[in-house]
């Protein structure tokens, strides 16, 4: 869930951040870019792959657990802002989705 919220609605490949390479001087997304789909897509891949090979049996009590940690996270993006904390680039929520001093905006 939060890898699809990720590509749908926070990943803008304007606004990845720039490093410059020390030794030309030039600019370069592709860090920030091979980071983006390590942490977002890699990682929903090989949970995907995970579970088709797994064999393992789903039933429907078995997916509370998906919907408590889905209920948990979003109870954190709550405390996060009324603990006025910042993520890694000094904003004040996690995603800009949940940013919820910006009110209900559509994505």
């Amino acid at each position: 869930l939060v890898v699809i919220n990720y590509w749908l609605f926070v990943y803008d490949p304007e606004l990845e951040t720039n490093s410059e390479d020390p030794k030309t001087g030039t600019e370069d997304k592709t860090v920030s870019l091979y980071s983006s789909i390590g942490v977002h897509g890699v990682s929903a891949v090989l949970i995907w792959i995970d579970f088709i090979i797994s064999t393992e049996k789903m039933y429907y009590k078995s997916c509370i657990w998906s919907i408590l940690f889905g209920t948990l996270y979003t109870i954190w993006t709550v405390v996060f802002e009324i603990l006025d904390l910042e993520n890694h680039n000094g904003e004040k929520y996690i995603y800009q989705v949940f940013d919820w001093s910006e009110g209900l905006a559509n994505p």
